[in-house]
């Protein structure tokens, strides 16, 4: 009796585990080579999906050579290899986002890519990307002088309007301060 409930304990916790997400990451130089390769894999029984795993087709983007092509999760990929992945994933938000405002018949004259990233965060409830989304999109330049930070900030307040009204800065800031 105990082996059974510590049995169904450990799938239990298996199944909600984010650690154990897997990926089967076919890398080619084009989509259309990523997919030649996954054919070539599964045909050799190289592949052979996991429960839970997904099979990624991604064309690579990064510096240096083509990686290999492997299972793996998220703490076993490189930055460029993480890179790419995020980049394709984003896309693929977008893409999904832009489908539904079709299909709801919606305008989306003046929508950019943006706009659909975040009704993508929005509907998934990520805040928390949602919130770094500004600063990925405008990074602080450096070590600058005072009118250069009061430019960045009226980017940032400019970004903040058009993507998240909601939240938009209101008022003056410190860096409005003179001195």
């Amino acid at each position: 009796m105990q082996t059974r409930t510590i049995e169904a304990r450990l799938r239990k916790l298996e199944a909600t585990s984010s650690r154990l997400k897997t990926w089967f990451i076919v890398w080619g130089l084009t989509v259309e080579a990523a997919q030649e390769k996954a054919q070539e894999l599964f045909a050799a029984g190289v592949v052979h999906p996991r429960e839970r795993e997904t099979v990624m087709l991604l064309a690579w983007r990064g510096k240096g050579p083509l990686p290999d092509s492997r299972r793996t999760d998220l703490d076993n990929l490189t930055r460029g290899e993480l890179d790419t992945l995020l980049a394709h994933l984003r896309a693929r938000a977008v893409e999904e986002e832009r489908g539904r405002a079709f299909a709801a018949e919606e305008n989306i004259a003046g929508l950019d890519h943006t706009d659909f990233y975040i009704r993508h965060l929005r509907r998934c409830g990520d805040h928390t990307t949602l919130r770094m989304l500004k600063w990925e999109e405008n990074p602080e330049p450096g070590d600058i002088g005072m009118e250069a930070h009061r430019a960045h900030i009226a980017r940032l307040r400019a970004w903040e309007a058009r993507y998240m009204p909601e939240s938009a800065e209101k008022g003056p800031t410190y860096a409005d301060a003179r001195h």
